[in-house]
């Protein structure tokens, strides 16, 4: 068995101790339990919507909540297949490796073989490989008759950021993402031979929801969070998974007076498709939920001087809650770099899935968002967050619905 199917199976933490630790359970919140399941996460690998690392986080979520006595559903629904088996720009006998942008446009068999040209206006770009630096740039050489683009953009580090797409969205022609850091390369090659190839099984493909339900009787205790996105998303993805899962074994050992859901949803990156299959389940009505919880993106990531990391809270992150929420939000969070005093609901002022929920009626809500440096960035790894900034906000979580629902 190995370390991926020992964590999903359960069988890690009886290697690691066996009954005598089933004896003492660990604390959830504690920031040592919370970092390793970032950890964890992150180990599965590249999180697209329905591919490996997404399914192995499918089935990991599930049988944690399954052990702590959760009824478990899964909710299926299709995406397109972002995988790819080959992103790269051939420069002679020298490869860039990047990031192919869905929707995506495969190449042929063998790669696509162009000019290699700048972007310029006026420019004939027709037929050829046309490197830009903005995004204006792309939108003009696909009008001006592209064969392709590579998009070597300005990013906070440096590194190619990927964006959400639209599940529906059509591809035209290929588009790859390469890091700053070859820019002077890719400018020396400008007017010369280059091989393009971005490959792929391409066509759509299943993803799921999964859902965890406890409790007869009362009002419902929602708390959500997206588990795929475009790399390991160590920390835009990983504090919400942590928490989740944290907070879980904490709702039910507080025996609060709701019942309980808890919703780790996929296709985040196809803009928000899991949060929508989830409105069309449908779920628990507003009259009926006491409070919805959202731990969207980045929210209890550090924050970073450039590309160094540093030991505080992300100041690009946002907490927004709903009016009945403010005192409770305000006690639990205070002191809090950027999160100390919520933002009221506003739906115009809202971002990620937490508008889904706000448009949705629901009038006891609290959602988390946030970008870094590192955000949709292949250098997300679990060194984007850190135990006591996790702790912190899941103890403060915890004192919040604890004083809005118990």
């Amino acid at each position: 068995m190995d370390r991926r199917t020992a964590i999903i199976s359960g069988g890690a933490f009886l290697a690691a101790g066996g009954p005598a630790l089933a004896r003492t359970a660990p604390d959830p919140l504690s920031g040592a339990a919370l970092m390793a399941d970032v950890r964890d996460y992150v180990d599965f690998g590249i999180h697209h919507a329905g591919g490996a690392a997404d399914r192995r986080t499918t089935a990991w979520m599930a049988a944690h909540w399954k052990k702590l006595g959760y009824a478990i559903e899964r909710q299926a629904f299709e995406v397109p297949n972002s995988d790819t088996t080959a992103a790269r720009l051939e420069l002679g006998r020298q490869a860039l490796e990047g990031f192919a942008q869905p929707p995506i446009a495969f190449t042929p068999r063998g790669g696509l073989s162009a000019l290699l040209v700048r972007w310029a206006p006026g420019a004939d770009v027709r037929g050829k490989i046309v490197l830009a630096t903005t995004a204006q740039g792309v939108t003009a050489a696909r009008a001006a008759g592209a064969a392709a683009v590579v998009l070597t953009a300005a990013t906070p580090s440096g590194e190619v950021v990927a964006n959400n797409t639209q599940p529906d969205a059509k591809p035209d022609i290929p588009l790859l993402f390469l890091a700053q850091r070859h820019q002077a390369r890719l400018e020396a090659a400008a007017g010369t031979p280059a091989r393009l190839r971005i490959e792929g099984r391409g066509g759509v493909r299943t993803a799921h929801n999964t859902i965890a339900t406890s409790g007869q009787a009362g009002k419902w205790l929602i708390i959500s969070t997206p588990q795929s996105g475009w790399f390991t998303c160590g920390g835009e993805r990983g504090p919400g998974i942590a928490l989740s899962r944290g907070l879980s074994a904490w709702a039910k050992a507080e025996r609060l007076p709701v019942r309980l859901l808890f919703i780790s949803t996929s296709g985040h990156e196809w803009q928000y498709a899991g949060a929508e299959a989830f409105q069309h389940r449908p779920p628990p009505k507003p009259a009926d939920t006491a409070l919805w919880v959202h731990l969207g993106a980045t929210f209890g990531a550090r924050n970073y001087d450039g590309t160094k990391p540093q030991d505080i809270p992300n100041t690009g992150r946002s907490f927004m809650v709903t009016p009945n929420l403010l005192a409770a939000a305000r006690v639990a969070f205070a002191g809090q770099p950027t999160i100390g005093d919520p933002l009221t609901a506003n739906v115009s002022r809202a971002a990620g899935e937490y508008v889904n929920i706000l448009n949705a009626g629901y009038t006891s809500a609290a959602g988390f968002w946030g970008t870094n440096a590192v955000f949709h960035t292949p250098i997300d790894t679990a060194e984007a967050t850190y135990p006591a900034l996790l702790e912190q906000l899941a103890r403060s979580c915890a004192a919040m619905i604890k004083a809005s629902v118990g």
